[in-house]
């Protein structure tokens, strides 16, 4: 069975809800199939598939992050949908992903539907450009620049589902607009631009009340570290995870640090991972 992998929100992560695009981080350690078996709530991704496609699917998923914030609930949905239909071939992600968005939308009792961009991170891999309409999505490889980041756990537990149901879209509908230029300055590989306007997006989020108080600290904290670029915190209220960016000269001191003050570093710029896509390709070419 195909690994998949777990996915950061580089940018985007509120705009997507709104027709925004983005880019996440799809990376390893990757989400396994056990041969446990659980079972799933009838409300989640996996377990309305299941319902929906008259599937059974059992078997517990392995998070190699043991923590939230990097997909565990797309991977079980991937998992359940693999298991059913063996392999992922040409244009099917894109009805992977309607018909993950399908489980939501005729919910009566749900008030908002999830954007499907971080599962379509987890089957595209690498550094996705998540956009609509999603074929249009594309996935890039770690630009060849002057900058690093790490992936680290912040220890910050909140409740997502609530959160994103009761957020009001229409006061972020124009938070689309804020991360193009992130986005634009990652497709131009420029890093100075990029980290420029990624600070700007993510001050802009701390404005609107969407980055968690706790989250804030820790940014202030690590950020009086001179050899740490940025910290970007990723994901609802940023609480779960955040980005740490330097250069790449300074990544083992900045790695230190970070083991020092006790922060879970999950993962880096060379720990990004191919997608679900991409792996069952490589799959079906090696059989």
């Amino acid at each position: 069975m195909i690994s998949i992998p777990g996915k950061t929100f580089l940018v985007g992560e509120y705009a997507v809800l709104s027709g925004g695009e983005a880019l996440g981080l799809a990376t390893a350690p990757c989400f396994e199939l056990s041969e446990n078996q659980t079972e799933y709530h009838p409300m989640s991704a996996v377990g309305r598939y299941c319902s929906k496609s008259k599937t059974q699917f059992m078997n517990q998923i392995l998070n190699p992050y043991k923590a939230g914030g990097f997909g565990q609930s797309t991977a079980e949905f991937l998992f359940a949908w693999l298991c059913k239909n063996k392999e992922m071939n040409g244009n099917q992600w894109v009805d992977v992903f309607n018909e993950y968005r399908l489980l939501y939308s005729a919910d009566e009792n749900r008030k908002q539907c999830p954007s499907g961009a971080d599962l379509i991170t987890q089957v595209l891999g690498q550094v996705t450009h998540f956009r609509q309409p999603v074929e249009s999505s594309t996935s890039y490889m770690w630009p060849d620049w002057d900058l690093s980041f790490f992936v680290i756990s912040t220890g910050i537990k909140i409740q997502t589902h609530d959160h994103l149901e009761n957020l009001d879209r229409t006061k972020i509908s124009d938070l689309k607009y804020y991360c193009e230029s992130v986005i634009q300055s990652f497709l131009n590989k420029n890093s100075s631009e990029f980290i420029r306007h990624l600070g700007l997006w993510s001050t802009e989020l701390e404005k609107r009340s969407l980055q968690h108080t706790d989250v804030l600290k820790i940014k202030t904290q690590l950020q009086k570290n001179q050899k740490i670029i940025l910290v970007k915190p990723c994901g609802a209220l940023g609480a779960d995870v955040c980005l740490v960016f330097c250069h790449p000269s300074d990544k083992n001191e900045v790695r230190t640090f970070l083991n020092d003050q006790n922060y879970k570093i999950q993962a880096s710029e060379s720990d990004l991972s191919d997608g679900v896509l991409q792996k069952t390709m490589n799959l079906k070419d090696n059989v």
